[in-house]
């Protein structure tokens, strides 16, 4: 190798480009691995008699309703048997898989009965046999949270894999953070949130999507986004629903919890009908980041307990927003969920976050959002909305939930035929 004039030995490279290099060839190796197994599913299904057998991989309650309708469904459709698999929930603090929570009962009663326990009473782990399940739908896209042996690579090799997004993206650049190319790569079946994402992964994969057909991106609605058009509960304007983001890094959305706090303790002690719903994960990570200790956070609970603050953390995000008013939220996905109720949405974006870095479904309802770049500014709106009862992008709201979310409406069943209609192909094609 020649670098300006100077004939480079091996043992020259730098560190960083030998680290790129083996990145790469790893990264190949796991795309050609991937696609050899996918291909595998599409020649060689698993044959039997009697009804589809469909795994849900559990693992986290709070984004249990994006899967909750089509298992729900599935357990009255007599083409279907669906089983949660219930894993312990992975503890951000040490880095580990943790022992069963309340995870654990939250599923079992989810269930129906129709479960198995990812780690039995013994310590051990339940294995997936190839031909147990015909397909098997993933909860979140990040195999690091999950055992080895229940990560996309290792059941790609026995059965065909599914993923409805736990979560809509809020930027352009968001592909890296909830479509990590690692879990996406194994999906035989990806059931997205738009029509867009499907065209952006139809390019990323285009050889294995669209010229050898083994991966199918599509969009037959979103069921979370279905259930939300059902709410038509009344505004009251007069609770307010704070959503505070879980971490402070700016590329993924950023946070003013420690910034908006007093504003909001203040706003309860004087007007009451302030509740708080820290993201899952928020408590763990400004731990783990150092942003405050145990004992400053049980210091806000007490402080909050104290004054009337309620702290949310109902597993179903649903029945909390069917009792509120009004939502304040950073960046989030749980924007789009609860802009579908029509009632009103302050959004808190990143001093450094323009709106030409949206994602398209977000771009789509930003007329509609009531934008504060400040405490003051929040103050205003929360004024306007609380204590005048205006609320002038009412209609607006209304407009664009007909013109772009009505599509939703029959998502699950969509879904569900879908898998069907999947099956029968697979079985027709290998006779």
């Amino acid at each position: 190798m020649q670098i300006h004039g100077h004939e480079m030995k091996w043992y020259e490279v730098p560190n960083k480009a030998v680290g790129y290099t083996y990145r790469r060839i790893c990264e190949k190796v796991k795309e050609r691995s991937a696609e050899k197994y996918l291909k595998q599913l599409q020649e060689h299904p698993h044959h039997h008699a009697g009804p589809i057998k469909v795994g849900f991989i559990v693992q986290m309650p709070e984004v249990w309703d994006k899967e909750k309708p089509v298992f729900d469904l599935m357990l009255e459709d007599e083409h279907f048997v669906p089983t949660l698999i219930i894993v312990p929930a992975y503890d951000f603090v040490r880095s580990i898989l943790s022992n069963y929570g309340r995870e654990k009962q939250f599923f079992i009663d989810e269930s129906k009965n129709n479960y198995i326990l990812a780690k039995k009473e013994d310590g051990s782990w339940t294995d997936i046999r190839p031909g147990e399940f015909d397909y098997i739908f993933y909860q979140r896209p990040y195999n690091q949270l999950l055992p080895e042996h229940l990560r996309s690579f290792a059941l790609v090799k026995k059965t065909k894999l599914c993923y409805i997004p736990y979560a809509t993206t809020e930027k352009k650049d968001d592909d890296f953070v909830t479509r990590p190319k690692d879990f996406f790569q194994d999906l035989t079946i990806f059931f997205a949130e738009d029509k867009e994402t499907v065209d952006t992964l139809n390019h990323i994969y285009h050889i294995t999507a669209k010229i050898k057909n083994l991966q199918h991106f599509t969009f037959e609605g979103y069921p979370a986004f279905e259930n939300a058009l059902k709410d038509s509960g009344e505004c009251n304007y007069y609770k307010v629903l704070w959503t505070p983001r879980w971490t402070y890094d700016s590329n993924i959305g950023g946070s003013h919890f420690f910034e908006y706090l007093p504003g909001f303790e203040k706003l309860q002690s004087e007007e009451g009908g302030v509740a708080i719903r820290p993201h899952p994960l928020m408590w763990e990570n400004f731990i783990k980041t150092g942003r405050c200790s145990g004992e400053e956070i049980n210091e806000i609970k007490k402080r909050w307990k104290k004054i009337g603050i309620v702290e949310d953390v109902n597993e179903k995000i649903e029945d909390t927003f069917s009792t509120t008013d009004i939502l304040v939220s950073d960046l989030s996905s749980v924007i789009a969920i609860f802009f579908l109720s029509s009632k009103p949405v302050i959004l808190c974006p990143m001093d450094d976050f323009t709106s030409e870095a949206y994602s398209t479904l977000l771009t789509s309802i930003l007329p509609g959002l009531y934008i504060a770049h400040t405490w003051k500014e929040l103050e205003y709106y929360l004024h306007m909305l609380k204590d005048k009862k205006e609320d002038p992008l009412l209609e607006i709201r209304k407009k664009i939930i007909q013109d772009c979310f009505a599509v939703n409406r029959n998502a699950t069943n969509n879904i569900i035929e879908y898998i069907l209609d999947n099956y029968k192909s697979n079985e027709s094609s290998t006779y």
